[in-house]
């Protein structure tokens, strides 16, 4: 069902706050807003209803948040924070459901949709009788994205281009999104948990991982010596190879090996011993100060990933499990079944594959290959294939990829694209 009402909406700005004034003709369900007004749903804004010359009127109290469509024509987000962006959406609407709220009256609109950056939330106006198409909703901000976003940035590019495929699939169905995303599905509630427990699983789901400003990766990178027990040894070792070096010059001085043909101090042989003394020491604690640089290199993953895993705080008696969090590196190479053509060695996440030498970070030649046919992401838990929306299609075993579906692949998987064929060989 499409659109049945005809809404118009306004920002203001009074002493109280900012809010989001919705006046909507037609409108006569009022289930949301009585479920709204006793249950606080992290994310969905309820509707406090004013008369305005005998018509009702819509407030939403929206805070620090800006409009979506505003945030969005900056120009300046990431395919990361679309993925965020995305999979609250898909979260806020698992959410409404155990409500037994309609997705379709959720505003998924850009005007009607904000993101507060100073809590990195994004809200989304519900409205009763809305009943808008959430695929259409999406696809709508999704083309606002298309309109702002950086063309360069090809991961970005294919990642909006492929979510607004799906949205505008006739068949649409949220799980769709989540299987591109490979994220998490909306939470399940089970038990009697409060709405506290629920807003802090959501934050754990939905939360976008904040990257260190500028500032903070100098000043981390500016602390080369480690901890404190390791800079005691580091300056102890100096101050050894001063004091030896010091030694070394004296007994020359004592044993007369700097005198001269007249038997005094050879100012000549002594500043060639004492120049050459520094220079070795200089050496020695330099190569002394990178080997403890490289030292904390290893020991960080040891001082710093020795956590534990963060669980939610509940009332249940749950086991900490400790996880090992430290980073692999995965190299990957594409073993040719033509032996005429290349290896694709792959050594950077995202990897594209094609025939298009500027879009493409392998190129095979064949004219059965699309432009930008596959990418290949290398992450925690696997290496993945993406089909690009290509023509011939790319293959995993026989099996052929829907576009944009994630398929994992292991060492010794084939891989076609197209009719190319290639084995995977993987070594960590």
């Amino acid at each position: 069902m499409e659109q049945a009402m005809r809404i118009e909406t306004e920002i203001v700005q009074e002493f109280t706050g900012r809010y989001l004034k919705v006046t909507a003709e037609g409108k006569t369900a009022d289930f949301g807003e009585k479920v709204l007004k006793y249950n606080r749903i992290d994310g969905i804004l309820g509707a406090e209803v004013q008369q305005i010359d005998n018509k009702p009127q819509y407030v939403y109290a929206i805070g620090n948040g800006i409009p979506f469509s505003d945030y969005l024509k900056r120009g300046i987000f990431s395919a990361e924070d679309i993925k965020f962006f995305m999979r609250r959406i898909i979260h806020l609407i698992g959410l409404a459901k155990e409500y037994l709220l309609d997705e379709r009256d959720m505003m998924l609109t850009g005007d009607c949709m904000f993101f507060d950056e100073l809590e990195n939330k994004l809200l989304v106006a519900y409205l009763d009788g809305y009943q808008h198409d959430v695929g259409k909703g999406i696809s709508g901000i999704l083309e606002i994205c298309m309109d702002h976003m950086n063309h360069q940035d090809k991961e970005l590019v294919f990642l909006v281009y492929g979510l607004h495929k799906i949205s505008k699939e006739a068949n649409f169905c949220l799980s769709r999104l989540t299987e591109v995303l490979g994220g998490q599905q909306p939470i399940k509630q089970t038990g009697d948990r409060t709405g506290e427990v629920r807003r802090r699983e959501a934050v754990m789901i939905c939360e976008r991982p904040k990257v260190p400003s500028e500032a903070g990766r100098k000043k981390e990178a500016s602390f080369t010596i480690g901890p404190p027990w390791k800079r005691t040894v580091f300056f102890g070792k100096a101050a050894g190879y001063l004091a030896a070096g010091i030694f070394v010059f004296v007994s020359a001085v004592y044993s007369g090996v700097l005198n001269g043909e007249n038997g005094g101090l050879d100012i000549q042989k002594s500043a060639v011993l004492a120049v050459f003394l520094i220079v070795l020491e200089w050496c020695m604690i330099g190569k002394l100060r990178g080997g403890d640089v490289q030292h904390k290199k290893e020991d960080d993953t040891e001082i710093w990933n020795d956590q534990t895993e963060k669980l939610i705080e509940t009332d249940l008696d749950q086991t900490v499990v400790l996880v090992d969090q430290r980073p692999q590196t995965i190299y990957l190479n594409l073993i040719p079944k033509d032996w005429q053509r290349e290896e694709i060695k792959i050594r950077k996440t995202p990897f594209f594959i094609g025939k298009n030498n500027e879009k493409s970070d392998a190129v095979i030649t064949a004219g059965e290959i699309s432009r930008v046919h596959a990418k290949i992401v290398v992450e925690e838990d696997g290496v993945f294939v993406i089909d690009q929306e290509s023509t011939n299609g790319t293959y995993v075993n026989g099996k052929q990829l829907v576009p944009w579906e994630r398929r994992k692949v292991c060492a010794d998987d084939e891989i076609a694209f197209s009719s190319v064929f290639y084995r995977v060989e993987t070594e960590s």
